[in-house]
């Protein structure tokens, strides 16, 4: 128990990493009070271009795997680093030092699935591209990814804790998504445009 605690921790630590608000103060935008005010990278990327949000798509998913594998290597196992990975997307999306208002954690999400295991991860993100395409809507995309995510670990025969501690990273990532599933079933979501425009 100590070392899951321990993994979580650690992952907690690369979660407050916030790319979003760092790259916004660099160029002057307060991102926290632009756009939806979150930070990941669909506001990053309506609020400072296409540019901004692929640097802070590429370090949300960089502090994810710089965690599991951390922690995968301190204690010794992939349910470990998985502890690692809930405590990433804890730390994103709730850091103590910006009042507890991050962003929702799917980078990060994304980087721990490629950890756990590479054909499964891009397996399920080609699912989550594909509704991207079809829909545009980037929330939906996400809540596909996270949603689909534990039934694939369950197929890929993974333990059952680590299953578990799957659905809790996916649940907060569902808590995180709640205003968007709010317009999501109300018709009043924004959708992502794919030449260059905001919709």
């Amino acid at each position: 128990m100590v070392m899951r605690i321990l993994a979580l921790l650690v992952g907690y630590g690369f979660g407050i990493i916030q790319a979003a608000y760092i790259i916004g103060k660099i160029r002057g935008i307060d991102v926290k009070n632009s756009g939806s005010g979150n930070l990941g990278t669909t506001n990053a990327l309506r609020t400072m271009g296409s540019s901004a949000g692929l640097l802070v798509f590429i370090i949300d998913v960089a502090k994810a795997v710089a965690a599991f594998w951390l922690s995968y290597n301190l204690f010794g196992g992939i349910v470990f680093a998985m502890y690692a990975g809930f405590g990433v997307i804890l730390g994103h999306c709730f850091p103590f030092y910006l009042k507890f208002k991050g962003g929702k954690g799917i980078a990060s999400y994304v980087g721990i699935l490629f950890c756990i295991h590479i054909l499964m991860a891009s397996t399920i993100l080609a699912v989550g591209v594909a509704f991207l395409i079809i829909t545009k809507y980037m929330s939906l995309t996400s809540l596909i990814i996270v949603t689909i995510s534990p039934i694939f670990l369950y197929l890929y025969l993974f333990t059952t804790e680590a299953i578990i501690v799957n659905i809790a990273t996916t649940i907060i990532c569902f808590i995180m998504h709640k205003g968007n599933i709010s317009r999501l079933l109300h018709g009043t979501e924004r959708r992502l445009s794919f030449g260059g425009e905001k919709e």
